[in-house]
């Protein structure tokens, strides 16, 4: 979910943001941005997005879900923190770019990850969620970054990543990515603790939810089994 609130924060950055630097700022001591470099602040988060969706695909692939997403932390946080300390514009664009990185992680792999853990009776209402975190971020740009200093929004919204990767960290990994790569202890454990459950985990109900997450890493199984023929 905090995932999901970095990348809200990201997009609604720019709001807040980009009327304060179009003006001369004592604070900063700098000459306001032009019209161009604006557009380019603006512009940069997508492009960057771009290419985190194609490394993200891959890096889920190889390196699982679980990792895949957390590793988006560390851009985000890299992103906002140039933001924070930029003492020119190249380096806000230079920070921009790396969090869209993790924007283009984000919205590709979250959606994967919810999707493969969660059970059937809660696998929408969790996908709405996603959406619901994302807005609390655009939200967090507009009220925070409307009354808060530059330097101080961007500061606070640096730690945001800290806390998502403090907290996700104790998640497990996909379970179904997991067997589609041979894990197949691993798991049952991930989805023990998915599950909540431990002596009953193997009563009708847990088993059919095995079953059908076998199902769905025999399908993954062969996709990764193609993707990884055709680059060789």
């Amino acid at each position: 979910a905090q995932g999901a609130t970095c990348a809200g924060i990201v997009l609604g950055w720019t709001s807040p943001i980009l009327p304060y630097l179009q003006i001369s700022s004592i604070e900063r001591g700098e000459a306001p941005i032009t019209s161009e470099e604006s557009s380019w602040i603006a512009s940069l988060l997508p492009l960057g997005a771009l290419v985190g969706a194609l490394v993200g695909g891959y890096c889920a692939d190889v390196f699982g879900r679980k990792w895949t997403i957390l590793g988006s932390a560390i851009p985000y946080f890299v992103g906002l923190a140039l933001c924070a300390v930029s003492t020119s514009v190249p380096c806000i664009y230079a920070g921009r770019f790396i969090a869209g990185i993790s924007l283009g992680i984000t919205t590709t792999i979250n959606p994967i990850y919810v999707d493969e853990i969660a059970e059937d009776s809660v696998r929408g209402a969790l996908g709405i969620y996603l959406e619901l975190m994302s807005n609390t971020g655009v939200l967090w740009s507009f009220v925070v970054g409307s009354f808060a200093p530059f330097l101080w929004f961007s500061i606070s919204s640096a730690v945001i990543p800290v806390i998502f990767f403090g907290a996700f960290i104790w998640m497990p990994e996909s379970p179904t990515y997991l067997i589609a790569t041979g894990h197949e202890l691993q798991a049952i454990d991930s989805l023990k603790w998915l599950r909540a459950k431990t002596e009953v985990f193997f009563s009708t109900t847990y088993t059919c939810a095995v079953d059908r997450v076998y199902d769905a890493a025999r399908s993954l199984e062969r996709s990764l089994q193609r993707n990884w023929s055709s680059t060789d």
